[in-house]
């Protein structure tokens, strides 16, 4: 099966998971873009985190209450999937990666991820996540 040289969603580096996860630069804006309006700014991968496994627990390390950690880390696990689904589209169905797009659906999935009562994302509040 043909697979593109470089990263389908930024077209700089080498593809591995590490890269689509953390430091690929449409994933750094993508976790900007729904980790700061949410308080988690300080979180967002930079260009040097290029370890998901290392990135996730530093961050959620920093997370103050147990509570909004558990919001978090589902976030991060609901983020990485859509991350890794976005990916398969460009790749395999030859669609254009789409920030916008995706965050949109990180917005549709995360609130009904919240109305289906996911740990913690009550604890992040509802007009905060997918309120």
């Amino acid at each position: 099966m043909e697979h593109p040289e470089k990263c389908v969603l930024c077209d700089q580096e080498e593809e591995t998971v590490q890269h689509i996860l953390t430091s690929c630069v449409f994933a750094r804006q993508f976790w900007n873009q729904i980790l700061t309006p949410l308080g988690f700014g300080n979180s967002v991968s930079g260009r040097r985190d290029n370890n998901f496994s290392n990135w996730w627990p530093k961050t959620s390390k920093r997370i103050p209450k147990e509570k909004k950690r558990k919001g978090y880390n589902t976030l991060i696990v609901l983020g990485a999937w859509l991350l890794w689904k976005h990916q398969n589209v460009a790749v395999f169905e030859n669609a254009s990666p789409n920030l916008s797009l995706l965050v949109k659906i990180f917005e549709e999935e995360s609130h009904l991820w919240f109305l289906a009562g996911a740990k913690g994302l009550q604890d992040l509040g509802q007009a905060r996540v997918g309120g």
